[in-house]
């Protein structure tokens, strides 16, 4: 989701997959370069707690942000386009040519900011043309409700992280992690979790008021001596 809000702002951008270690262990397949066509942008694979992949993602930051025309690290949009419906793309479209009028040019992802924030929140001065123009197009959209715009473009965006990921992700040979998942069937269950969570919180005050009497004596002997 976060990736895909980076990728409307049309800035040169890496992706860093982390934690590919545990989808290995899972048996889960990414095809990273699949992933880095969808997303217009280069996908290096890491595991930060073992430092695997930190050298290839600085070399793939140094191509990115070297000034020089390699299509390869070009940026470009994602392939699976944001769908949202006719007239909200009507609405993005003609803020961003009223803004234009006024010599502002924004990346998508600014633009659908504008439109999905709360209006205190606008960089623009009370009476500015821009301000009074966000606002105008902001009651077109929300025309079937307060907030409704939020929440088609949080939609559709999932809609569009769904789609991705089908793309991409290989589960057919995928497994649970073991130990993980044996306790979540205590943890998480519905009857002995409340259990687990009962006998932890009477442990920890036993700990506070109980357990911990013999060090506070002892701490309030030595400043006593002191």
């Amino acid at each position: 989701y976060l990736a895909l809000q980076l990728t409307e702002l049309n800035r040169p951008m890496v992706v860093a997959l982390n934690m590919i270690d545990v989808a290995e262990r899972q048996r889960i397949i990414i095809d990273t370069e699949k992933l880095g066509a969808i997303l217009g942008a280069p996908v290096v694979v890491t595991a930060a707690r073992s430092r695997r992949g930190l050298a290839q993602l600085a070399s793939a930051l140094e191509t990115v942000l070297a000034p020089r025309g390699d299509s390869i690290y070009e940026r470009r949009a994602p392939t699976v386009p944001l769908e949202i419906d006719a007239q909200a793309r009507r609405v993005i479209t003609d803020l961003d040519a009223a803004l234009q009028t006024q010599n502002l040019r924004f990346p998508l992802g600014t633009l659908l900011w504008l439109l999905a924030s709360d209006t205190a929140r606008l960089p623009f001065p009370p009476e500015h043309p821009a301000r009074i123009s966000v606002v105008a197009h902001r009651a077109r959209l929300e025309s079937n409700g307060a907030g409704s715009f939020n929440r088609l473009l949080i939609e559709a965006r999932y809609r569009q992280v769904d789609a991705i990921l089908a793309a991409v992700l290989d589960l057919r040979t995928a497994r649970a992690d073991t130990l993980t998942f044996r306790l979540d069937q205590i943890l998480m269950h519905p009857v002995w979790g409340f259990g687990v969570f009962a006998i932890t919180m009477l442990a920890l005050f036993q700990l506070v008021f109980i357990w911990a009497e013999p060090m506070m004596h002892s701490v309030e002997w030595l400043m006593g001596q002191l």
